[in-house]
């Protein structure tokens, strides 16, 4: 699995392609930038996949936070 997250300094070895990642202590950060929204597409199903395996077989990460790299919120 090329993506793997680097848990010494908090931070991502190989990119992926969809998401960025940091860690601090405990807390796996994940922003998604899939343009234009952040569409579910299979580029970013296989980001969320690798990047759920990789933080399940993580003992040290005890949660996943999600954000949006899109600076636009949907306007309702």
């Amino acid at each position: 699995m090329p993506n793997k997250i680097d848990h010494e300094n908090g931070t991502q070895l190989a990119g992926f392609e969809t998401i960025s990642t940091h860690k601090e202590g405990g807390v796996l950060f994940a922003e998604i930038a899939a343009p234009p929204m952040n569409l579910l597409g299979p580029e970013l199903v296989r980001d969320l996949v690798s990047l759920i395996q990789q933080a399940e077989a993580d003992d040290s990460v005890h949660v996943l936070v999600f954000k949006s790299a899109d600076p636009f919120p949907m306007s309702t």
